[in-house]
């Protein structure tokens, strides 16, 4: 908000004052609040990546296993039927 001329001239410049620090204060606490909505939906949406990427390395760490146990297996079961069938 801007001071006008004639509140210059009439000397009534600190209640104008008093009202712009009023406002600017409004504004601050305005983008206070929008800063902290904006960092709300920042930390879900990364909640949101980091449970995903969890999920995807259990997968990942459990088709890993099964695939060390049937290599395992595989052999196993080969050396059995070699040493029993020949």
């Amino acid at each position: 908000m801007l001071i006008s001329q004639s509140d210059m001239l009439s000397g009534d410049t600190g209640s104008m004052l008093v009202q712009y620090k009023e406002e600017e204060k409004d504004t601050f606490k305005d983008s206070v609040e929008r800063r902290l909505k904006a960092s709300e939906k920042l930390d879900t949406k990364n909640a949101r990546k980091t449970a995903i990427s969890r999920r995807v390395g259990v997968a990942f760490s459990v088709s890993l296993i099964i695939l060390v146990f049937l290599i395992v297996a595989v052999v196993w079961i080969r050396r059995w039927y070699y040493v029993y069938y020949r």
